[in-house]
């Protein structure tokens, strides 16, 4: 009986284990506003900041507005701060913004390294009036 419990406990040690899954290059992941995600190449990826300036649901703008996340890259111990375009005017309208602001795809050069960045998607899809700085999440797919 000793044995059996022993053998149960064990198992049951490692089914709830909080195993860490790192997301390997050119696999989607989310990553929450604020939060780091070490990917499995030592790459780490934070969403540092957000700036929402998109017309909220139920209000009428002048203009659509933008939204813009900042995303901070570090490898190797080298960190740079990218800023995207996500939705809004400069989607639609491409606007020119010059280097400052990045778009889904680009090459990112980190150090020795260049990634591409790519914004598979966001939340939330629309501004409201309530909305709370823990909703925004990125989903994103790093590759080379």
């Amino acid at each position: 009986m000793k044995i059996l419990t022993a053998t149960v406990l064990l198992f049951l040690n490692f089914a709830c284990s909080d195993k860490i899954v790192k997301p390997t290059m050119n696999e989607a992941f989310t990553v929450k506003l604020k939060q780091s995600v070490a990917l499995e190449n030592d790459l780490s990826v934070k969403f540092a900041d957000v700036q929402e300036s998109r017309c909220p649901e139920g209000v009428q703008c002048i203009r659509a507005g933008e939204l813009f996340a900042t995303v901070e890259l570090t490898d190797k111990g080298i960190s740079k701060a990218v800023k995207f375009c996500i939705s809004g005017e400069c989607i639609d309208k491409k606007l020119n913004y010059g280097s400052e602001i990045n778009y889904s795809g680009d090459a990112i050069s980190v150090g020795s390294s260049d990634y591409r960045v790519e914004v598979i998607d966001f939340t939330p899809k629309i501004n409201t009036q309530s909305t709370s700085m823990d909703e925004y999440s990125l989903i994103l797919k790093i590759g080379k």
